[in-house]
């Protein structure tokens, strides 16, 4: 989604480096000109630009970010489509940010090399709660939300390093967001360390 977020400005960018209009950056992408549209430019430029000709990451996190918006797909699956390239989406975007920043190439180098070369931000921990939603009704959503959920939050109770360890602590807030009349009974609740 970041990057499809960020296409319009790659074109832009891309088209004004290169003193080109649009029509033309797409044929230099492959583009004919009676297949051109902005949409098969857009398509173009995320994937051989923005992506840098990365096939595997373009198809899965497309994949991944169509059955998540569109909600065909359940979340294992897009969990497992995007653990793969994830991390390499997130240097994908940030390079791609950097450079249209048109930094000075020397701040440019040292954002893209070690260590700040890797995205920080994902935390290590995944957390699932599954259950079951219970009792007779017309709708299982409250009023004015298109299906039930739960409301996750949190509360930070201790942050602090402990020898070479940062130790958190905190508490869990979970409110269904169901319609009256429909119970929600937890079954299981696991926190692993994503991979």
């Amino acid at each position: 989604m970041a990057a499809e977020a960020i296409t319009k400005a790659k074109v832009r960018v891309e088209c004004e480096t290169r003193g080109i209009t649009e029509p033309d950056l797409a044929k230099k992408l492959g583009i004919e000109r009676e297949q051109f549209s902005g949409k098969r430019l857009e398509q173009a430029v995320r994937k051989d630009v923005l992506l840098k000709g990365d096939n595997e990451a373009y198809k899965k996190a497309k994949e991944a970010s169509d059955g998540f918006e569109h909600g065909y797909m359940n979340y294992g699956k897009v969990r497992e489509l995007s653990q793969d390239v994830r991390l390499r989406m997130a240097e994908y975007v940030r390079t791609a940010i950097l450079e249209m920043c048109e930094l000075d190439s020397t701040f440019f180098s040292k954002l893209t090399s070690d260590p700040f070369d890797k995205p920080l931000g994902h935390w290590p921990i995944v957390k699932y709660l599954r259950g079951k939603l219970m009792g007779l009704g017309e709708e299982l959503a409250a009023p004015g939300n298109a299906y039930p959920f739960i409301k996750w939050s949190f509360d930070l109770k201790t942050a602090k390093w402990e020898g070479s360890k940062f130790n958190i602590e905190m508490t869990e807030n979970l409110t269904p967001e169901i319609e009256e009349g429909i119970g929600f009974q937890a079954q299981s609740f696991e926190a692993w360390q994503a991979g």
